[in-house]
């Protein structure tokens, strides 16, 4: 969670865009990355899940 707090904040924070030459991203561009994300996400943790039931 810190992860993603740190990268919305590199996008959002207006003199962290300057820093790191970022532009802020619409709703449209978060769709895509969320869903590649999701699956590296939730693979792991359905493994942890299954080992530890």
């Amino acid at each position: 969670m810190l992860t993603v707090s740190m990268q919305v904040a590199a996008v959002y924070v207006p003199f962290l865009q300057k820093t790191l030459h970022m532009v802020p991203l619409s709703l449209s561009d978060w769709g895509p990355m969320l869903l590649v994300a999701l699956p590296i996400f939730l693979i792991p943790e359905t493994i942890k899940w299954l080992h530890w039931r």
